[in-house]
């Protein structure tokens, strides 16, 4: 008599799977121009003949594993990259739906807000004429907007002279 039939697809397969998507969709997502951006945020982790190599961004990601620089558990690494080339949208739209399954995720995923640094400034918060509040985020160098019930619109990033 055989043994109990093993699960084929097992969920850390799916999460694998699940992780796999999310890089892809970044990858497909950047520009030609941003994944040169991205391999340069790299180069201090991955030799110039191997970098120059990588044609994709989903590539980086990849040599990015093999360092144990970023999983299925952190992708901090891969989210300051794409703070610093300006796709907050990927970040909202594709990390953070790929949430590890320990973290805790709010009912309404809209609300999640990208990280603060610093909150810790003079004036933080603004409401606007047209009922939008500003939160000054100094540590990352942005300004993020909420709606009056405190949902997550958008951010824009602010340069401050002679910093």
């Amino acid at each position: 008599m055989a043994g109990p039939v093993q699960e084929r697809v097992t969920d850390a397969d799916k999460r694998h799977f699940d992780f796999i998507d999310a890089l892809l969709g970044i990858s497909e997502a950047l520009t030609e121009k941003e994944t040169a951006n991205v391999k340069l945020y790299c180069m201090h982790l991955i030799p110039k003949g191997q970098l120059a190599q990588l044609t994709r961004a989903a590539d980086v990601f990849h040599k990015l594993i093999e360092l144990d620089k970023i999983d299925q558990e952190n992708l901090d690494f891969v989210e300051e990259i794409l703070e610093r080339i300006g796709r907050p949208n990927l970040i909202r739209d594709v990390l953070m739906p790929f949430q590890p399954p320990d973290r805790e995720i709010p009912e309404n995923p809209d609300a999640q807000t990208p990280k603060f640094r610093s909150p810790d400034c003079g004036v933080c918060v603004v409401m606007s004429p047209s009922n939008e509040i500003f939160v000054v985020d100094k540590g990352n160098s942005r300004v993020q907007v909420h709606n009056t019930e405190g949902v997550y619109l958008r951010d824009f990033r602010t340069v401050v002279p002679g910093t």
